[in-house]
């Protein structure tokens, strides 16, 4: 017997099978409907998390000509820096932790799970570091701040930065239990967190009058101590971290490395979303007053309609990533087209959803007139291509299962900036209306997703038996 072993067997750590759900032998159906509910649930709270801190936004009173929703929108890409690398993170430790899973070295998951903490933490510090430093250059250079709302948006993010590296940290902890096979975690926190916060903005921002900078105080809580809290309970009920010392959250080089040749490229397929967002923007501002917040409005609708398609996506990667490593190719394959079929069916839900009550929709989010108008039409255009992003996201998803990070970094550069910059110049040619942003990231979507979905179909047909 390896030392190894010997150490395996002492230390009673559990396998995968010690989760809620055993992803090797429960039937796909089964497993697949548990992992991917409650990170679908997790996801809708979350954004409605984000709604909630908007409706406290506008209740604070700043000076008159001063807005806190400006304020608070101008730190969005900020932000978004730190949650791409949280979620980049917990897509490449799961990848990583249910692939050892598979292989039955629980020991190997244990060792990943902790090095990818001192990871996150060490990426925090440094995303806190960054961040801070383009604090003046984003929000005032760029984004036009001034005075009090920058002041507000500056304090906002100084205090997000603060708990940077334990929020990431933590997402490390959520991908050891994802590759177990309990996603159940994850769903509960995010929506636990979506009622906390709610007491926690009014406690922060009026109570304690602290404004925009409570609600930033009252997010840090929320996602980094008080999280830490709850996934370490559920982390200690699997008994994952049985046996773990102090000195064995020291970075090892080794895997380090694997951690990050798995993370970062996920993490930069997040912060694509965000440089999208960013060129959109600056197309948009070519056009009348109103396109600009229409788009805004019509991506909020749009992203509540595809969330199913995400916590599809995220709840396949474990399944994946597990039976691979146990070489059992029949369940990949297996997987790989449940979850096509399951996303095909929630596309085609929302593709009739958003053709046909486009304007529905659109009022609910958008002011009447001409943010409304372009909201609506915008919906019923890109509405067409909810079929062919989730094709796309079913394929990258499998491929980062299989620990192929970069298919996923990829594809989303091309959807998402290479082919819509062309597009919609092109587009431009023919049309002096917004419809060109709305067409040109129709075609972005449809072509990315044929060809990306083709590809990774082949490669899942090439497969060898041998894991």
């Amino acid at each position: 017997m390896s030392k190894t072993n010997i150490e395996l067997d002492n230390l009673a750590l559990p396998t995968a099978s010690s989760a809620p759900i055993d992803l090797l032998k429960d039937p796909i159906w089964k497993a697949l409907f548990f992992m991917a509910l409650p990170a679908t649930i997790g996801f809708v709270f979350n954004t409605l998390y984000n709604v909630i801190d908007l409706i406290y936004a506008r209740s604070w009173n700043g000076p008159e000509g001063t807005s806190t929703q400006d304020a608070l929108g101008a730190t969005f890409p900020l932000f978004f820096l730190q949650l791409a690398f949280g979620i980049g993170l917990y897509q490449g430790a799961t990848a990583l932790i249910s692939n050892a899973y598979g292989r039955g070295d629980s020991l190997a998951a244990r060792n990943i799970a902790i090095q990818a903490t001192t990871f996150g933490f060490l990426i925090g510090l440094i995303v806190a570091l960054v961040g801070v430093s383009l604090l003046f250059p984003a929000l005032a250079t760029v984004q036009g701040l001034g005075g009090t709302e920058l002041n507000w948006a500056s304090g906002y993010m100084v205090a997000i930065y603060s708990g940077g590296p334990l929020i990431i940290a933590n997402f490390a902890l959520f991908a050891l239990l994802s590759g177990a096979g309990n996603n159940l975690a994850f769903g509960i926190s995010l929506s636990a967190a979506f009622f906390l916060n709610m007491i926690f903005n009014y406690v922060f921002m009026h109570v304690f009058g602290w404004g925009l900078v409570g609600l930033g105080v009252g997010t840090v809580l929320l996602q980094g101590p008080l999280n830490f809290l709850y996934v370490a309970w559920e982390v200690k009920r699997l008994g994952a971290l049985k046996g773990v010392r102090l000195k064995d959250f020291w970075p090892q080089r080794a895997q380090m490395l694997e951690i990050g040749r798995q993370a970062l490229p996920a993490s930069i397929s997040m912060l694509i979303v965000a440089v999208h967002v960013l060129l959109i923007n600056g197309f948009a501002s070519s056009y009348q007053p109103g396109t600009l917040g229409g788009l805004s409005a019509a991506a909020r609708i749009e992203q509540v309609m595809l969330l199913p398609i995400i916590g599809v996506g995220i709840g396949a990667l474990a399944i994946i990533g597990q039976n691979y490593g146990a070489g059992q190719i029949d369940r990949v394959r297996a997987t790989f087209w449940l979850t096509s079929s399951v996303i095909l069916g929630f596309t085609v839900l929302a593709t009739l959803v958003l053709t046909l009550f486009p304007t529905s929709l659109a009022n609910l989010v958008a002011t009447p007139g001409r943010e409304a108008d372009v909201a609506s039409d915008y919906l019923f255009y890109i509405g067409f291509g909810s079929i062919f992003f989730g094709f796309l996201y079913a394929a990258t998803s499998f491929k980062t299962g299989m620990r192929q990070p970069l298919y996923s970094a990829g594809a989303n550069l091309m959807r998402l900036v290479v082919l819509p910059v062309g597009f919609i110049a092109f587009f431009q040619t023919l049309t002096d209306e917004f419809f060109a942003i709305a067409w040109g990231n129709l075609l972005a979507t449809i072509l990315a997703g044929i060809i990306t979905y083709a590809w990774v179909a082949r490669s899942v047909f090439n497969l060898k038996d041998d894991g």
